[in-house]
């Protein structure tokens, strides 16, 4: 082989490991241009009451554990407060990190996907571009939000631990470890216990191991469950039973939120494509897909949650962009999959082709509307943040409507209380 030959495939795989941080630098782009350091929403009730608690030596374990809504939020309030207590409570510096959680996971994934799927470094890219899609912008530029990312970050992690090293019960107890602080971070934290039992058997964990996971994972899900007291919304068991027509509605909303247009139409496609691939790769020997099957149970049982958690609020309560950031997890494992399916060196039939196919175009679709959605969603926040900062500097002037449409909806009085504890302490957009 001609010396320059030899080096092509060290040039490719350079190649695709330089053009994937491209997605990875223009999300932190994002996140530096459009974040506004002003509290916003349930950071007014859920992290500054906890944060003046720590300032004045106060803090206790019970407000940590205690719930906000559905979520037991003790591991994501600690790294939220070790931020915060450390920048005066910067929002733009929560966001930040929860970009660096973010790509973390995604480094995460590709070396598992480099080491399960054996893909070229070039597939890197147009996950990367999903993984890292500005569709998101809610939870990119909303510093509360960073227990989600957080727990990506810690499943991903997981899956690693599960992956490196099987055999070891040293490993073993590390991933419990970490399953255990995303249990802690928020309600889909949960999720990572399923998902690690997949991911186990798939590595070809022993009937002992799989059986001490499946205890663990009972004995964290009652733990979490514990005199947890009302939620909002309250639940409505079964709903989705009652009023499957509206379930089937509100899913596809959910999943289409990641696309430009045409949005149910394009969530139930997706919904229908993920669980079709998902049949096609247990049929095919599931193990090797371990990792797409991982990434797309994540997804779907996530929207699942949603589904059931949110139904009650209406078709409106689906359009959220919090909820793309595992719906994008859904789609970069649907593509994954699929391109490892065409890789394996075994002619595929013509349905899986098929199939393959119609995994591209939706990757193509959601990565060619991503950018400008994103953009233009990233200003009418910063416009919008910007707005509710102004109301603080001059708090007199503003009236509760104005501060509960721009900062903490619905009471903006909850704002006119604690913006002065913001001021006394110099703390975000009064730092010095």
């Amino acid at each position: 082989m001609p010396p320059f030959a030899s080096r092509i495939p060290g040039l490719t795989r350079q190649l695709g490991f330089l053009l994937s941080a491209l997605p990875v630098g223009l999300y932190f782009w994002y996140v530096d241009r459009f974040g506004v350091n002003v509290p916003y929403e349930d950071t007014w009730n859920g992290t500054l009451p906890l944060l003046q608690a720590l300032s004045r030596g106060q803090l206790q374990l019970a407000a940590l554990w205690a719930p906000h809504n559905e979520n037991r939020m003790l591991v994501a309030y600690l790294v939220n407060l070790a931020v915060d207590s450390s920048t005066q409570m910067n929002q733009r510096a929560d966001m930040l990190v929860s970009a660096c959680l973010l790509s973390a996971a995604l480094a995460v994934g590709c070396l598992l996907a480099a080491r399960t799927l054996r893909l070229s470094s070039l597939w890197l890219v147009p996950t990367a571009l999903i993984w890292m899609g500005l569709v998101q912008y809610e939870n990119s530029l909303w510093a509360f939000q960073l227990a989600w990312m957080l727990i990506v970050f810690l499943t991903l992690a997981t899956l690693a631990l599960i992956e490196l090293v099987p055999e070891r019960w040293w490993g073993f107890s590390l991933a419990v470890l970490l399953a255990l602080l995303a249990s802690y971070s928020s309600l889909q934290g949960l999720l990572v216990w399923p998902l690690g039992l997949l991911y186990g058997v798939a590595v070809g964990w022993r009937p002992l191991r799989a059986g001490t996971w499946v205890v663990l994972a009972v004995v964290a899900t009652a733990v979490y469950g514990y005199h947890f007291g009302a939620v909002q919304p309250p639940p409505q068991p079964l709903l989705a039973l009652r009023e499957p027509g509206q379930a089937i509605d509100f899913l596809a909303l959910l999943v289409g939120q990641m696309y430009p247009f045409h949005r149910a139409l394009l969530g139930g496609f997706t919904v229908l494509v993920s669980l079709l691939a998902a049949a096609l790769m247990v049929a095919r020997g599931w193990d090797r897909y371990r990792l797409p099957l991982a990434l797309i149970a994540m997804g779907l049982l996530f929207d699942l949650m949603v589904t059931e958690g949110r139904l009650s609020l209406g078709l409106v309560a689906a359009g959220a962009s919090r909820y793309t950031t595992y719906n994008l997890i859904l789609l970069a494992g649907m593509l994954l999959g699929a391109a490892a399916a065409l890789r394996s060196g075994v002619r595929a039939p013509a349905a899986s082709r098929m199939l393959a196919a119609a995994i591209f175009a939706l990757a193509l679709i959601q990565i060619a509307g991503d950018i400008p959605t994103g953009l233009h969603q990233g200003q009418l926040s910063y416009q919008r943040r910007s707005a509710g900062a102004s109301l603080l500097l001059h708090l007199r002037r503003a009236t509760d409507a104005e501060l509960a449409q721009d900062l903490f909806a619905p009471s903006g009085q909850y704002v006119r209380v604690w913006t002065p504890v913001l001021e006394r302490h110099h703390w975000s957009l009064f730092a010095r």
